[in-house]
């Protein structure tokens, strides 16, 4: 809004050019009230060399209400325009002038925009509410809206529609009047039309109907095998990952829990945000994790025997069952437990023990309490037995089986 006395001019441009390359039928429409005095005018002018001239449009003048002024600018069709107001109060009466609601574009209005559902979200009704961002209608006219839900991805199979939808401030929403087959996958689309003009459809949208939500299936561990040895933090756990029987419906995360009771009473590690970097493709896909990625990781003892399960959740936050095999590994690095030892017919000593995970040394010592430093025998060794000859002049003493450092 502006006035001007005798005597004055005054002009402003919009502030970018108009592109009306692939326009059709581009129109110019406002809202505007005011005085015009007699020795003065008002005039909307475009430009078709960014400023450098300009030609008149349309001159506007006295009018107490407000008043719609609708222009064709189908002649710049294929062209870049500048447009711009221009007034000048030669003498008395000046100019006094409010516009509202400048607009410019097709008279059709635009497509609306998918508001909710998200593009191939889940939803638990069977008569969800769908709704659109508004569509922008360039001459302000009032809208309304149809909107179309399908069967298929074809649009053939029309299950539920409204012709007539009043707008909303901003988002239009409908909720679907009948209910639709659970497990099942639709689609649908908007369209906007200002009683006279009929805007395109926005792009098609897709959603699930899962009103009886399935959890995701048992996780199914894959390794270490049970009893492993795993020294540090830096060793992974293995799993095939879940699947969710829904339609739409999917895994958001997994839930590790580690335990040093097979019954899970002590619960030790209890990690339930895990997420997929990368989308299962095909059914031998393994996901993996190390321990030191696992809130609670840092409380593992050495030593110490521990028991893991498994369990998937779907996007409605339900979890699946926790996984069913027995699956444990010790910690740390164990001292080998030596199962036999033994002289044979030969006079041979056979040293068996259980595997620590790490080579072990076999070391003798003439005399417990002795200060005399332990002797090896043999080692490195790999394996969990080996057979010896017994020390020349020696006639007893101790052997032990002892983790390499």
């Amino acid at each position: 809004q502006f006035a001007l006395p005798g005597g004055e001019g005054f002009g402003s441009a919009l502030g970018s050019e108009l592109v009306l390359t692939n326009a059709v039928s581009p129109q110019f429409v406002l809202w505007y009230k005011g005085t015009v005095g007699q020795y003065s005018n008002f005039r909307w002018q475009v430009s078709e060399n960014d400023g450098a001239d300009w030609s008149n449009i349309v001159s506007l003048g006295t009018v107490s209400e407000w008043t719609r002024y609708q222009l064709s600018l189908s002649a710049y069709v294929g062209k870049t325009i500048r447009l711009r107001y221009i007034t000048k109060v030669y003498f008395s009466g000046g100019v006094n002038m409010s516009f509202d609601d400048i607009g410019i574009g097709e008279p059709a209005p635009d497509a609306p925009m998918l508001s909710s559902p998200e593009m191939y979200e889940s939803v638990l009704q069977r008569r969800p509410t769908v709704s659109v961002t508004n569509a922008i209608d360039y001459q302000g006219d009032n809208l309304d809206y149809e909107i179309e839900v399908y069967s298929d991805i074809m649009l053939s199979n029309l299950v539920a529609n409204v012709p007539v939808l009043a707008s909303g401030d901003e988002i239009t929403s409908w909720q679907v009047d009948q209910d639709l087959p659970d497990d099942a996958q639709y689609w649908w689309r908007c369209r906007a039309t200002d009683g006279l003009n009929t805007g395109a459809w926005m792009t098609t949208a897709s959603f699930y109907v899962n009103q009886s939500n399935t959890p995701p299936s048992l996780v199914e561990l894959v390794g270490p095998p049970a009893d492993s040895i795993l020294h540090d933090t830096s060793y992974k756990l293995f799993w095939y990952p879940s699947t969710d029987s829904d339609m739409g419906d999917y895994v958001i995360d997994y839930e590790i829990q580690i335990s040093d009771s097979s019954d899970f009473s002590n619960i030790v590690v209890d990690e339930n945000s895990i997420v997929l970097s990368d989308i299962p493709t095909s059914s031998t896909w393994v996901a993996s994790c190390t321990l030191e990625s696992l809130t609670g990781s840092e409380n593992l003892v050495d030593n110490t025997r521990y028991y893991w399960r498994m369990r998937a959740r779907d996007h409605w936050l339900y979890y699946g069952a926790w996984s069913q095999e027995n699956m444990w590994f010790i910690f740390g690095t164990p001292p080998p437990t030596v199962n036999s030892f033994n002289m044979n017919i030969d006079g041979l000593i056979v040293l068996d023990w259980e595997r620590s995970g790490t080579a072990v040394y076999i070391e003798y010592k003439e005399d417990l309490m002795s200060t005399d430093e332990w002797s090896i025998v043999a080692g490195p060794i790999y394996g969990t037995n080996i057979v010896i000859s017994p020390l020349e002049d020696k006639q007893s003493g101790y052997y032990r089986v002892i983790t390499a450092e």
